[in-house]
């Protein structure tokens, strides 16, 4: 993608219960040169997050904020439970970009 900036080594959480809005996410990412794993509810990515890969975890979450059951902020607020370091505070988006580490 000309003129974008590099995410070569990055490893990208993408959450969103829409396919084709999870695809687009995606797709974005992996032609900034990110490593994607893409998600369709806040307990797959729960499941990404606690198991990991490799003694390694994804480097940001990209998620949706409306989603069934448990939103976005929901997730974030999970997330912090189980890991408050992996956490920088992110606000009022429609997809939110969250640094994990």
């Amino acid at each position: 993608m000309l003129g974008a900036p590099s995410l070569q080594g990055v490893w990208a959480l993408v959450v969103d219960d829409e396919a084709d809005a999870r695809e687009l996410v995606a797709t974005l990412l992996q032609q900034c040169g990110a490593k994607v794993t893409s998600v369709g509810s806040a307990e797959e990515a729960l499941a990404v997050l606690e198991a990991g890969e490799h003694g390694q975890r994804p480097d940001v979450m990209v998620s949706d904020v409306s989603m069934p059951d448990v939103d976005g902020y929901e997730l974030m607020r999970q997330v912090r439970e189980l890991a408050p370091r992996w956490v920088a505070e992110s606000r009022g988006c429609t997809h939110c970009l969250w640094p994990l580490d």
